[in-house]
This record gives C-alpha cells, sequence and structure tokens, in this order.
C-alpha cells in the first residue's frame, strides 16, 4: 500500500514538474497601432500600423466628451459603425475613406474639422463585411494647440464706385473677408470686434475665408446708398489670429429721385366714426405713403414745421409701434418700406371722432423714407354728429328692396356704425292717425314693450327675436308673420336708435312705399293727412 501510495506520489510529483516546464504560449501582436503626431491648433498626424494587409479597418475621430459618454472602446467602436451606415456603401471593401486596409497617414484636417484647445478621441478597429468589430479597438486621446498669432500683414481697400475691395496679404494663412452694414458694428468695442464677427456668422464663416492677394466684387449684395465697412482679419479654426483691419466706406447709387405724381383723393360713406377712403397716384409706379389727420394737427403743422415734418413724424409713431410689437427696433426708414403703396389705395375708417373735421394727407417715399414728392392735401371733409337724443331723428339712409319668400327686405346704413337701432314697417293710414312722429313712436314702443313683458323678455330682446334690433349696415326681413304687405298699400319703413337696456337713444327716421304685384317697391308720398 505504501508503495503504491509512493507511486502516486511520485507520479503527480512528475506531471506537476512536467506541466510547470511548459512554455507559456506568446501574446499575439496586436494587428492595428496607432500613432499621433504633429499636434496642431487644426490638424494632426494619425500614422496606422498594419500587420495584416488584408484587415480592413476603420478610423473615427470625436470629441472626448462624445467618447465619454459612451463608456468604452468597444461600445464607441459600435457606435461609429452605426453613424457610418449610411454612408459606407461596401463595408468589404477599403474606400480609402471610411474603410481602409495596410499601412497608412492620414491627416486628420483632411477629413475631420478639428477645432483649436479641444479633446479628442482617436478611435481604431477592425470591420468585417457586415460591419462588425473584428479586433479590439485602439483608442488614443488627443488635445489640440491653441492658434499660433499670424504673421500675414492683411491691407484692404474699397471702390466704393464699383464696390470692389482689394486684399494685400504677406503670406498664405487663411483669413475672413466680408462687407458688413456700419451699424452693425457701431457699439461693439475694438478688442471684441473679431470675436462679435465669429459669432454673428456662426457656421457660415467658412465662405468668408480668403488665403493669399484677392479682389473680390462685393457690389451685388452692397445696397445702394448705405454706411458699410470692409473687414477682414487672419481666421482660424473660430479664432482670429490677426488684428481685424477695417475700412469704412458709403455704398454708390441711392440718389434722391424726385417723382412727377399727384394724387387723388375719395372719401365716401361719412359716418359718425369714420369713411371710406381712396387714394390713386397719377403715376402708379409711385411708392406713397398716405395717412389721415385731424385738420387741427394739419393747420398746426401748416403754421409750423411743415407738413414734410408731420409725415417724418407719423413714420417716426409708426416705427416705435412696429418696434412694441416685433420686440425688436424698426427705424423710421424701414417703416417706411412697410407702410408704402403703389398704385390705388383705400381704407375703411371705423374709430375716428364724430362731428371732427379731417384731411387725407399723402406723400411720396422711396425706400429709404426720404420724400419724392411734396406733401399733398385733400378737400377737408367731416364726420358726421352723434344725435342729439330721442328728439332728433336716426340719421341713416332706408332703402325698401321689395318682397322676398319670408317677408319685406329693407337695407339701412346708419351713419354711426356703432348705434344699435329698430328696423320696423307700418302701415302709412294707422301712422297718419297720429299727430307727430314722437306720438307715434311713443306708441309703438309700449305696445312692444307690453309684448315683451308678456314674453318675459326685455325690448331690445323681442326686437332681436324677430330679426329687428340691429347694428351698423343691415339688410332686415320684415316677416309676414307680423304683417302681411299688399300691393296698392302705402306702408312706411322706419328706424330708432335703442340701446340694448331697452331705452330710446334717437327720433325716428322713415320712408314710405308701395308694393306692385310683383312684389317691386316704390317710394311714395307721405299720407297728405297727420
Amino acid at each position: 500500500m505504501k508503495n503504491l501510495l509512493f507511486l502516486a506520489g511520485a507520479f503527480l510529483c512528475a506531471a506537476l514538474l512536467l506541466g510547470g516546464c511548459e512554455k507559456t504560449p506568446a501574446v499575439p501582436e496586436p494587428a492595428l497601432e496607432l500613432n499621433i503626431s504633429n499636434i496642431g491648433a487644426t490638424s494632426f498626424t494619425v500614422g496606422i500600423t498594419s500587420t495584416d494587409p488584408e484587415l480592413l479597418y476603420f478610423i473615427g475621430i470625436t470629441t472626448r466628451e462624445s467618447y465619454d459618454k459612451l463608456g468604452d472602446p468597444v461600445a464607441a467602436a459600435e457606435g461609429f459603425v452605426q453613424m457610418a451606415e449610411d454612408v459606407v456603401e461596401d463595408w468589404g471593401k477599403a474606400d480609402g475613406v471610411y474603410v481602409h486596409n495596410g499601412s497608412k497617414t492620414i491627416e486628420a484636417e483632411d477629413f475631420w474639422t478639428i477645432m483649436p484647445k479641444r479633446d479628442y478621441a482617436v478611435l481604431l478597429f477592425g470591420v468585417g463585411p457586415e460591419g462588425e468589430v473584428t479586433t479590439d479597438p485602439v483608442c488614443e486621446f488627443v488635445t489640440t494647440t491653441a492658434v499660433s498669432p499670424s504673421e500675414n500683414v492683411l491691407t484692404v481697400s474699397v471702390a466704393e464706385e464699383t464696390g470692389v475691395v482689394k486684399v494685400s496679404a504677406t503670406n498664405d494663412d487663411p483669413y475672413f473677408l466680408d462687407c458688413i452694414e456700419a451699424d452693425r458694428l457701431t457699439d461693439v468695442p475694438e478688442e471684441r470686434l473679431a470675436e462679435h464677427i465669429i459669432g454673428i456668422y456662426g457656421g457660415n464663416i467658412e465662405s468668408c475665408i480668403e488665403q493669399g492677394s484677392v479682389e473680390r466684387d462685393f457690389s451685388r449684395i452692397l445696397e445702394e446708398d448705405c454706411d458699410y465697412c470692409a473687414v477682414a482679419f487672419g481666421y482660424v479654426g473660430g479664432y482670429a489670429t490677426t488684428e481685424v483691419v477695417l475700412v469704412k466706406f458709403h455704398s454708390a447709387g441711392g440718389e434722391l429721385v424726385p417723382q412727377d405724381c399727384t394724387f387723388e383723393f375719395k372719401v365716401e360713406n361719412i359716418t359718425t366714426n369714420g369713411a371710406s377712403v381712396t387714394v390713386t397716384p397719377s403715376n402708379p409706379e409711385t411708392s406713397y405713403f398716405w395717412q389721415v389727420y385731424n385738420s387741427n394737427l394739419v393747420n398746426s403743422y401748416l403754421e409750423g414745421a411743415g407738413l414734410g415734418q408731420l409725415m417724418a413724424d407719423g413714420l417716426a409713431i409708426i416705427a416705435e409701434a412696429f418696434s412694441e410689437e416685433y420686440g425688436f427696433e424698426i427705424t423710421p426708414e424701414a417703416a417706411a418700406g412697410m407702410v408704402s403703396v403703389t398704385g390705388e389705395d383705400s381704407y375703411v375708417y371705423t374709430d375716428w371722432d364724430p362731428d371732427t373735421e379731417y384731411y387725407v394727407v399723402a406723400v411720396g417715399l422711396d425706400d429709404k423714407g426720404r420724400q419724392t414728392t411734396d406733401v399733398q392735401l385733400s378737400e377737408p371733409f367731416r364726420t358726421l354728429p352723434l344725435s342729439s337724443g330721442p328728439d332728433s331723428p336716426m340719421d341713416c339712409t332706408i332703402k325698401v328692396n321689395g318682397l322676398t319668400d319670408e317677408g319685406l327686405s329693407v337695407t339701412v346704413t346708419p351713419a354711426d356704425k356703432e348705434m344699435t337701432y329698430v328696423g320696423m314697417v307700418g302701415e302709412a293710414d294707422f301712422y297718419a292717425l297720429y299727430e307727430s312722429d314722437d306720438e307715434y313712436l311713443t306708441d309703438d314702443v309700449a305696445m312692444w314693450s307690453e309684448m315683451a313683458a308678456a314674453e318675459g323678455l326685455g325690448l331690445a330682446e323681442i326686437f332681436d327675436m324677430f330679426g329687428l334690433f340691429l347694428q351698423g349696415d343691415q339688410t332686415f326681413i320684415f316677416s309676414s308673420e307680423l304683417d302681411t304687405i299688399n300691393p296698392g298699400t302705402l306702408y312706411l319703413a322706419y328706424t330708432y336708435g335703442l340701446s340694448e337696456e331697452g331705452e330710446l337713444t334717437t327720433g325716428m327716421q322713415k320712408v314710405f312705399f308701395t308694393v306692385d304685384d310683383n312684389g317691386d317697391a316704390h317710394e311714395a308720398e307721405a299720407p297728405a293727412e297727420m
């Protein structure tokens, strides 16, 4: 038994000794190696060493911040593949852009936008024909340097008449060049000018980058008769590399061109609080601005600063109102372009004061708000006065249109568009029994009041129920259910002001009429006796 144990122990010892003498397998060299060199502000060199010339691989660069969010190299590699799926046509073939093979050197700026003073992650990994990751990803981190000042000396000159800008540069370092409206730079401190411009342009600044001496024609983008600055400064990756060179100039053109134009004014449908106004210029191509002003205001300018100043002040007020509405400053010149019109123009006003004299005022304006014609006035006109109360007839016109299937059609056009009123029809023979309109109206209102009370309604409510309580220009139907309109009988259509509370606000206005067998209405004389 001891011999067996000895032999077993010897065998185990030999096995252990023999096993301990075996060589550890060599770890294979990585198929891909990554080397970063020549680190600058906007580029660096990526060296790839591949021990397998057939191995396809992908190289990607992202910010360190984006890389850290993915968590590890494998997740980052899978993220790169996913992002590249739409642009890689064949993962199984090297295209020299996304998929590579063999050892090579790549300049980062040729494929990626590299910014100064940024942390980047460079990731290298093998890919299979379906875009699968086939090797352990290799990752290196790199921090780009700050932008170095450029020794490029820029000299800028401007030909104002042609809008041509010339720049003389002493080397080929990149620089920004553009013409900018002067008022956009007015309040910017000189030391922050480049930073301000870079912020304004954002990603569009790349279209304004030049190299070497150039001559550029800006005439197509310059507005006439405006103040501009030709601006140039060295630029790399979002940073200025030289001092700003700024040349102020005034663009050509834009001289004031007087217009041969007169204005015709038409004021119609005058009411207590408005009218319809039409302005017709003799030259339909002339741009102009027109307003309606109280005659007291017009006369004060005629005696003082003049009508030209009246229109200038009017534009300034409009510009201020627009600025408040839109939340940013709008100049009178800009407002002129917003309110100027060409050709015939009309507007219906409803916000004037009663019994007040007004003028329509017009003047030609160019696109800079400069007056191109004399200021011209219409004849003065006056809005209608408000009714003086129940003793005064309602100020309106009444037209009886004739019979319809529903009843008698009557159109009322009141002077005061805001006033509420009643439209009514009655027999002239009954009207003739009264001594006056006031007596007739008093009895009529009393009758309707009794009807309203019986229905538990207010006076205005019962008229409204029959479509007879009106406001503004209206056509009402006097229903055949209220009374039958017979051919040959003399009737009157009448109106009177009535508030919503049922109080009379004007006296009665009326027109007499008859209808023929066809239902057509014809105006008629009042009955002979009252």
